[in-house]
């Protein structure tokens, strides 16, 4: 399996130092117009008559033609046969596509570092193909998750035809954390276990999976060919969709020229409390950029958004009202029927229990009321049975079907899954520079399940460290400290030199965050055992369970902790106030399907949309939405930071001139 990605202009976080430019300047690039075959056989040639530089650089030429045709097999072996001529072409002025070719390989392989490390020998202003380098660099961008890297080098790309994405091997079945009967966690899903079990204190040098940008189609719906251009600006706008909002209100007010346009088209894009919202702002951004690059042609989602489309009329909820979730399901009745009322809505709403018969019998009834959309089930089990039916509307899920789940066409599925929470704090991590990183979370289960995305999706060095409960915090900072080793190490010169000497622990000095899944009281025992663990500068990213529903006095003690939180319990807007004081929900657990309910009514209007392009996301009361190829709703929580004893928004747009926001 293959995953197709895109390359990009070069965002890495920590460069290292550029070699020194050549006496003599580059050689020109120069297309060849025989097959890699016959390059091959004139290499050999070349080789046995003794013409070994001649040799060398046909092989590279050959490893050049295999990768526009994406044979990385051919490849390979083409430039492995540039050693056996015995030719040192990085000292040589083929020295940048020589670098080139290695980074591609190396991406392909999905070995990042080297990758990376081939790309920082490459001396710019001698590139003679700097596309061709920026679509390797992107593609680094793109495994680091660095979402607006990747598109900003899109922007700056010309001919972009000339250079195809780069294909990157699909990544090995990832080990999952999980904690056993005896509260020890085990690696499980197709990591081979030999001998002792891994200590979790032990960096993962390598993140069990890099997820990269989905594959972009070069044709449509109908089947027929997209153009290059068109292809393109699907391409930039696409890392556009991926990248945090706060990074995308931060590049509208200080990227230069037309990157700006683009970020600014975003905040266009995402903006409206309805769908003829998001219209209305899209033309206004257009009327006044007439001759942006976005527009020629428009990307594939901004183009179905302006197209006339008919909103629907019937919108049916599925929603238990009877039974064990009762209680949640009218709470998300009541937020989509306050956001409804809100926005003065003009379509007919039925609502039908799920609970009350078998939800095929339900759905049934559905189908003879004639819904335009249905929004709904929430129970987990209903959702599967919805999409065995294979439903011919629209339909928005209220939770999220298992992965290995093939989806139906017209099912849709969003929730408040504790995953996303991993995702907001990868993607804000990577957006504030950060690679090494110390993950200390409870073993309760959504705790494991958000710290299994987070070693999931983490780009760079991961250290994870469980803990039972509140009185083994500081133990768990201790080992992810490398204090225990720090004492091993003392323990054994005493044994050598049998003699007492004086000991202080040392602690590690690499890490940049740590990384808090855990609870208030939790996070609270946090605080000291940092401290006294000598770790207490170091930045702590934390999930929203370190404060929700706490009292002031418990935040207080979180000072500095930044926090993902729903938009929704943090934001002061008129219908969440609304929602607050109609249904006395300050502090209630329910709160956050409130916020589901009223994201469920916004999102209704934009389903026909969303059908034909996922590449669309909106600003929603549980996050930032997107939608991926699989019609699974994202979310990008917002970003707060606890201040005297409350969680304030943190700034979206920083001063250019100062290191990364976290630090």
């Amino acid at each position: 399996m293959l995953v197709a990605i895109v390359a990009v202009a070069g965002c890495q976080s920590t460069p290292l130092p550029r070699p020194q430019a050549p006496s003599s300047p580059q050689a020109p690039e120069v297309a060849s117009q025989s097959t890699p075959q016959q390059l091959l056989r004139q290499a050999a040639q070349r080789h046995q008559q003794g013409q070994t530089n001649v040799a060398a650089g046909l092989y590279l030429q050959a490893a050049q033609s295999f990768i526009s045709l994406q044979d990385y097999a051919g490849a390979k072996d083409a430039f492995a046969r540039i050693a056996s001529t015995g030719v040192n072409l990085a000292q040589t002025d083929r020295s940048t596509a020589f670098h080139r070719v290695a980074a591609t390989m190396a991406l392909h392989e999905r070995r990042f570092e080297d990758a990376a490390n081939a790309l920082h020998q490459i001396i710019p202003a001698r590139d003679g193909n700097p596309n061709a380098t920026a679509r390797v660099r992107s593609g680094l961008c793109a495994a680091n998750q660095d979402w607006s890297c990747a598109a900003t080098t899109l922007m700056g790309m010309t001919n972009p035809g000339d250079n195809p994405p780069i294909k990157v091997l699909a990544p090995p079945p990832e080990p999952i954390l999980k904690p056993t009967e005896d509260g020890q966690i085990t690696q499980q899903a197709g990591a081979t276990m030999t001998g002792d079990a891994p200590s979790l204190a032990t960096p993962l040098r390598q993140p069990a999976v890099a997820t990269l940008a989905e594959p972009l189609s070069a044709r449509d719906g109908n089947q027929q060919p997209i153009s290059v251009e068109q292809q393109h600006n699907d391409e930039i706008w696409h890392y556009v969709n991926r990248t945090p909002l706060h990074q995308t209100a931060n590049l509208a007010a200080t990227a230069p020229g037309v990157q700006r346009g683009w970020w600014q088209l975003q905040l266009a894009a995402v903006s409206g409390f309805r769908g003829a919202d998001q219209k209305v702002a899209v033309s206004r951004w257009q009327r006044s950029n007439g001759a942006h690059p976005a527009q020629y042609p428009w990307p594939t989602a901004l183009a179905q958004l302006l197209q006339p489309s008919t909103a629907p009329q019937r919108v049916a909820l599925l929603l238990p009202l009877s039974g064990p979730l009762a209680a949640a399901g009218k709470a998300v009745r009541d937020g989509f029927v306050s956001a409804y009322l809100h926005n003065e809505g003009l379509v007919e709403v039925e609502v039908f229990d799920s609970n009350a018969q078998p939800i095929e019998q339900a759905f049934s009834q559905i189908e003879q009321w004639q819904a335009d959309v249905v929004l709904g089930p929430l129970a987990k089990g209903n959702l599967e049975r919805i999409n065995a039916l294979n439903p011919s509307m629209p339909v928005l899920g209220l939770n999220y079907l298992a992965k290995n789940q093939t989806t139906s066409n017209n099912l849709f599925q969003l929730g408040l899954a504790i995953e996303d929470e991993a995702d907001t704090l990868v993607a804000r991590l990577v957006a504030d520079g950060y690679e090494r990183i110390l993950v200390l979370h409870n073993e309760q289960d959504w705790a494991v399940r958000a710290a299994n995305q987070l070693s999931r999706s983490w780009p760079h060095n991961l250290t994870v460290e469980p803990f039972a409960d509140v009185r083994t915090v500081t133990e768990a900072v201790g080992r992810g400290m490398f204090i225990d080793a720090s004492q091993l190490r003392s323990q054994r010169i005493y044994q050598l030199i049998d003699s007492h000497i004086e000991f202080t622990p040392r602690a590690r000095t690499d890490l940049d965050a740590v990384v808090a899944i855990m609870d208030n009281t939790q996070a609270n025992a946090l605080v000291p055992a940092l401290k006294f663990h000598f770790a207490s500068q170091l930045p702590v990213y934390a999930s929203s369970q370190t404060v929700r529903g706490a009292k002031r006095a418990k935040i207080a003690p979180l000072a500095g902790f930044r926090v993902s939180e729903l938009p929704w319990l943090m934001l002061t807007e008129p219908l969440q106030q609304t929602v607050q004081d109609s249904f006395s929900l300050r502090g209630s657990s329910l709160s956050s399907l409130y916020a589901l309910g009223a994201d469920a009514y916004r999102v209704a209007d934009r389903l026909p949309i969303l059908k034909v392009s996922t590449d669309l996301g909106m600003l929603g009361n549980t996050g930032a939405l997107w939608v991926d190829a699989d019609r699974r709703f994202h979310r990008q929580q917002q970003w707060g930071v606890v201040s005297d004893g409350k969680l304030v928004p943190m700034p979206t747009v920083v001063d250019t001139n100062s290191n990364a926001g976290a630090r």
